[in-house]
């Protein structure tokens, strides 16, 4: 991936997947998070020692911080309050490693209650990251994040489509479906060169957007946004060149410990090089998560583990027909629901008793819970 100089009226933006520096629900107690415990002080650079030279020559290196940085309300012997939580110190790795832009709007950023979200936003900044995606005063926009460099300006925006299941009332990150982005977009536009809006949207594990998705993307690129960049599938999907802009609709993970399916471990690192203009130019590179959770360039080998990224460059037919997109999510979350617990069971020796038999009782619960409940619809690009 070029790392080149570029001269003035050009911006060079770097942009990653979903970074969980925390323990997701099937690895509390071994995850990325206690791994960090574990060895911070014998691996400074953890988890992203393999990947610095990625960001190398970019104005903007940008990522979606999935989890908060923050211990506080942590209560360690609660499977649950360990779930989705990094580490404090972790903000300084981030800023190290060439960070200099992070995506809030997600709907595990209030999983741990205001005061860990304050307390996250505060540690960027205090690193010298910009917060993406906070809500403004109305809670019916984002408050606009402005980046100058080689005599250009770059806007950033970032709303979340998924529904926050934690929060009771107004979330501190900006709602899409409460705000007129696309509004929000051209009054970006008319004060800065560029813009870039990242989106948490769509489904998980699909590999392609759906039909809605493709409408919003490329709307507001109609509205002036050069840049959209997609999160929360958790599988890398494919990069649209429209109009003046670009539209990347799923980067994927770069830092999670989701290691049951390839391709969950793989992400994708895209590189753009932006003017006046819009994309004059761009390049991807896929990134695998190892056995760690640190992301690495992949190898051949990893390579062909993962599968061709080429082929989602294509189409199915199946994207236009809600019912077949739909049925296609639906395969997929069984199927790695079922991947998933393999690997919870395979791991139990990496974790803490308590949390394993914690975590079992919970999802019986969930189960049980479910057996009687409304199924929801699936969630969309647009609502």
């Amino acid at each position: 991936m070029s790392t080149a100089r570029h001269p003035d009226g050009t911006m060079e933006v770097v942009a990653v997947g979903d970074i969980s520096l925390g323990d997701s629900w099937q690895g509390v107690g071994g995850g990325v998070h206690a791994r960090f415990e574990r060895i911070r002080g014998e691996n400074r650079s953890y988890p992203f020692e393999h990947v610095t030279s990625l960001f190398q020559g970019a104005q903007i290196a940008f990522g979606n911080l999935e989890t908060v940085l923050s211990h506080r309300g942590l209560v360690r012997r609660k499977a649950s309050s360990m779930e989705m939580r990094g580490h404090p110190g972790a903000a300084e790795r981030l800023a190290a490693a060439g960070f200099t832009a992070l995506n809030v709007a997600n709907n595990h950023m209030m999983q741990h209650g205001i005061g860990a979200f304050s307390e996250t936003v505060e540690s960027l900044r205090r690193h010298g990251m910009s917060v993406v995606g906070l809500a403004d005063e109305t809670h019916r926009g984002c408050i606009p994040q402005t980046v100058s460099a080689n005599g250009i300006t770059a806007t950033l925006l970032g709303f979340a489509f998924e529904k926050d299941k934690y929060a009771p009332g107004p979330v501190e990150y900006a709602f899409g479906p409460d705000c007129d982005i696309p509004g929000q977009v051209a009054a970006a536009k008319e004060r800065s060169d560029l813009v870039i809006c990242s989106v948490h949207w769509g489904v998980e594990f699909v590999r392609h957007p759906s039909a809605a998705e493709e409408a919003l993307g490329r709307s507001l690129v109609d509205a002036g946004a050069d840049l959209v960049i997609g999160h929360h599938p958790h599988v890398a999907r494919r990069v649209e060149r429209y109009g003046r802009g670009l539209i990347a609709y799923s980067l994927g993970n770069f830092v999670f410990d989701m290691l049951w399916n390839p391709w969950l471990r793989t992400g994708l690192v895209l590189r753009v090089r932006l003017s006046r203009n819009g994309v004059e130019h761009h390049e991807t590179e896929l990134v695998w998560i190892g056995d760690d959770y640190q992301p690495r360039p992949l190898s051949g080998e990893e390579r062909g583990a993962a599968g061709a990224f080429d082929a989602l460059q294509q189409r199915p037919e199946w994207v236009a027909q809600d019912d077949q997109y739909t049925r296609h999510y639906e395969e997929l979350v069984a199927r790695n629901r079922y991947e998933s617990y393999g690997h919870f069971l395979r791991n139990t020796k990496h974790r803490p008793l308590s949390y394993t038999v914690q975590t079992v009782l919970r999802t019986a619960r969930r189960k049980a819970a479910g057996m009687f409940s409304v199924k929801p619809a699936l969630p969309s690009g647009h609502d």
